[in-house]
């Protein structure tokens, strides 16, 4: 009688978990992609994906929001681990203290913070990847803090934020129409809703309700009087007229008041970053270009993998703007997907690690 051969499984047992860990993170999670030994997970992927502008899009391409998201994903990888080989990670202190000064003194930002179309988390990462940008294009150029702290005197007025109501504010017609868009508001709060009963253009409306500040300083005495009495929370009792000093102008409008701020002026560690970028911009004017052959060298030498068959075509886009950046063509350039690549196909797609020696 034949006895079996009995072979030993364990070594493909440890095969097979071996190539489900790759394609899954901490806990689980999903490996959307892998930027030499560092991964992209799903669902930051996800995440990503909620917050791409439209500024983002190329023009005269056809990228769907998650290739965008993706590709500076894998993008803002190769960067951070090139800058990390380099020593020039940005301290995370000077990332906080520059978002901190961002949010205060830029009301647009806030306001997009509030309403959702961009997280804390998502501005910081953009900031972090503009210093990271800076110091790549730079060679890890540091300012001389002499001329830091001259700088910082001369932009000190400019740069402090000045005393402020914070507002939400609608521009009416007249005070008798305008009665009734305040009761609107009054009944339900809706600014949107509001600056439809007001008239406003649909492509205006979508922004009424935003979060407004009015600096103390550039307003006449009428109008402080009846912002000054006005109570955090509550709405003006009628449609008032706004009278602005610097610029001049005036308006009749309804409002609610958030409340006030005081004068901001901030510290030279606030600002750092922003003087930094401009002295060393004086001197390197063509940090941009540096920052983009140096990117394209990093980037031939990436290990790239992407596990989602929708996006292997990405592969080739990274490639290609890197070749383009290496050429000192336009920053940023890509070629539209599919253009110039094949299909994706059924594998998970991956770029060709590096041979040991290319380093």
């Amino acid at each position: 009688m034949n006895t079996p051969i009995r072979r030993d499984l364990r070594p493909l047992s440890l095969l097979i978990l071996f190539a489900g860990a790759l394609l899954t993170g901490c806990e689980g999670q999903k490996i959307v992609a892998r930027v030499n030994t560092e991964p992209i997970l799903e669902e930051e992927f996800h995440e990503r994906t909620t917050y791409v502008t439209a500024g983002e899009f190329p023009p005269g391409t056809s990228f769907d929001a998650g290739g965008i998201a993706l590709l500076s994903m894998i993008t803002e990888k190769i960067k951070a681990q090139y800058a990390a080989e380099k020593g020039w990670l940005p301290p995370r202190e000077e990332v906080s203290r520059t978002v901190a000064y961002l949010k205060r003194s830029n009301p647009l930002l806030r306001s997009a913070i509030q309403t959702g179309r961009f997280s804390d988390r998502d501005v910081e990462r953009r900031v972090r990847d503009t210093m990271i940008d800076f110091a790549i294009g730079t060679n890890g150029a540091k300012a001389d803090e002499k001329k830091l702290q001259d700088l910082y005197k001369q932009r000190v007025p400019n740069l402090t934020v000045p005393e402020s109501w914070i507002v939400q504010i609608l521009p009416v017609n007249d005070p008798a129409s305008g009665q009734k868009v305040l009761e609107e508001l009054k009944r339900t709060g809706d600014f949107k809703a509001a600056a439809r009963l007001a008239g406003i253009p649909p492509q205006l409306a979508i922004n009424a309700g935003q979060e407004t500040p009015i600096p103390v300083k550039n307003v006449d005495a009428a109008t402080k009087t009846e912002l000054d009495r006005l109570a955090p929370g509550k709405f003006t009792d009628k449609p008032i007229k706004l009278t602005l000093t610097n610029p001049s102008q005036s308006a009749t409008v309804v409002l609610k008041m958030i409340g006030k701020e005081k004068e901001y002026v901030p510290s030279l560690e606030d600002v750092k970053f922003l003087l930094t970028q401009e002295l060393i911009s004086q001197t390197q004017p063509q940090w941009q270009s540096f920052r983009n052959q140096q990117l394209a060298e990093a980037t031939s030498k990436a290990d790239i993998q992407i596990n989602i068959k929708r996006y292997a075509y990405l592969l080739d886009v990274i490639r290609a703007q890197a070749a383009e950046n290496a050429r000192g063509m336009v920053p940023g350039a890509m070629p539209p997907p599919g253009a110039s690549t094949p299909a994706p196909g059924d594998r998970a797609a991956t770029t060709p690690a590096p041979s040991p020696g290319s380093r």
